[in-house]
């Protein structure tokens, strides 16, 4: 019996290769995006941080003008100096807030050095402050270190490699060509509006209390 015959026979010829499926170029931008979904909604939820902080000092200036507007021709000489140095300051404070949000809202990558600059000055500040009031009394310390919790929480999501990849040329092609939407869970959002607000009574407890004195 031959070969040709015999069915036990091993194969002469060898199997044909599977065909490779090469990953399309929508694929790769579908997954990278993905695996960096969460980093850039939690960047873009920063920006609108920044536009908040940014209204404060602008809102300032509206009420410390409205105060002094009735009584422009008493103004000492100390009033004017105000007017020339804490009106300009506060203004240009708050835009440049704004500006720094609306680029981080957008994932310019020019905001990313500016902003991570403005965290770590309110990091230390926070930081200062948060041992000053455990100074005058320790009950203070757990509130009053929830703004450096989130200014070093804010800093990490700017300056980690995840930060510096999605404020990249590159991520920017993947975010045209990959069109995926985060939807933020409504828990997160109640955790941000919290610590925003325990940040806020951090700043004006003590002085409510009257714990701190200048």
């Amino acid at each position: 019996m031959t070969s040709d015959n015999n069915p036990y026979a091993a194969p002469q010829s060898s199997p044909e290769p599977l065909p490779v499926v090469e990953e399309s170029p929508l694929s790769a931008a579908q997954r990278i995006r993905a695996q960096y979904l969460n980093h850039e909604a939690e960047v873009r939820s920063v920006g609108g941080l920044f536009y908040l902080v940014g209204i404060v000092p602008l809102i300032g200036v509206i009420g410390f003008l409205a105060s002094n507007i009735g009584v422009a021709r008493q103004l000492n000489g100390r009033r004017v100096f105000e007017l020339l140095l804490i009106v300009p300051l506060c203004v240009g404070m708050g835009i440049a807030l704004l500006v720094l949000g609306r680029g981080l809202r957008t994932l310019d990558a020019r905001t990313r050095i500016p902003a991570a600059v403005v965290v770590g000055l309110a990091l230390s500040i926070s930081a200062v402050w948060s041992m000053w009031t455990a100074s005058f009394s320790f009950w203070y310390l757990p509130i009053s270190a929830v703004p450096a919790m989130i200014s070093g929480y804010v800093l990490y999501l700017l300056v980690c490699e995840k930060g510096r990849i999605v404020f990249s040329q590159h991520y920017a092609d993947v975010r045209r060509q990959a069109h995926l939407l985060y939807r933020t869970p409504i828990a997160a959002m109640l955790l941000l509006l919290a610590l925003v607000g325990l940040g806020f009574a951090a700043s004006i407890l003590p002085a409510l209390r009257g714990g701190i004195r200048p």
